[in-house]
């Protein structure tokens, strides 16, 4: 099969196309032929710093496609499904995705409903798992509260934008180029953007909640931001 991949770290030149086995499965995977894959943060974290476990070293952890072969303990899975996949930690490890086949546990694959394109739900578990977990599973936003959402253009921002406006709290984003803050606004439903290059977020916060501060901060920025983003974060519970 033909696959992305790399022999040693460094920038987008170290990458190569090249012709590699197809990946055996195991008794809990499945192979998938790949129709859509992402490029994700951790690809290029990867590629520029992480030494790779085997040579060649295929490329990327998510894609979506059909499922050709399942191993013998599967029961939930079967050739032919739509999936969405990010590449799991298993006997494949977690890369693979930039390739015509991909072979992952059954366990880390999801089903792609009907109306849904393959090409957006390439895109969709690691950006939007990580939003859930950021804003449900460990900050526990709530009807009626608020959140600050740095890097509100970006794919975690994004998907942290959209989940809790769905969950009825009022949002606020930054982002450094006032176009991209007027689509956050008008086709994303940000409550109050903030340009960070030109406007102070903490002040803004401060102004726009009487002193009191969001209840939530996603934050993937960290250095000095971090501090600062602490700032914004009420000292005392919102009304629920």
């Amino acid at each position: 099969m033909k696959a992305v991949v790399y022999y040693k770290n460094g920038g987008p030149e170290v990458f190569e196309y090249r012709d590699v086995d197809v990946p055996a499965i195991g008794p809990n995977d499945v192979l998938i032929r790949n129709e859509y894959i992402s490029v994700e943060g951790g690809d290029i974290i990867a590629r520029e710093v992480m030494p790779p476990v085997r040579v060649p070293h295929v490329v990327g952890y998510q894609c979506a496609g059909e499922i050709v072969e399942v191993g013998a303990e599967v029961r939930d899975r079967k050739v032919g499904q739509k999936v969405v996949t990010t590449v799991s930690l298993g006997s494949h490890g977690a890369w693979g995705s930039h390739a015509e086949y991909t072979a992952t546990e059954a366990r880390m694959t999801w089903i792609i409903p009907e109306g849904l394109g393959l090409d957006v739900a390439s895109a969709i578990p690691v950006a939007f798992g990580t939003a859930h977990e950021c804003l449900f599973e460990f900050g526990h936003l709530k009807q009626g509260q608020s959140v600050l959402v740095h890097a509100g253009a970006g794919a975690l921002g994004l998907a942290s934008l959209q989940l809790a406006k769905r969950a009825g709290a009022r949002v606020f984003t930054t982002a450094s180029d006032d176009g991209k803050l007027v689509r956050l606004k008008a086709d994303f439903g940000a409550d109050v953007t903030i340009n960070y290059v030109k406007q102070d977020f903490v002040e803004v916060i401060k102004t726009e909640t009487g002193g009191e501060g969001v209840n939530l901060v996603v934050e993937s920025i960290a250095g000095k931001n971090l501090a600062r983003s602490i700032s914004c974060v009420c000292r005392k519970p919102y009304p629920s």
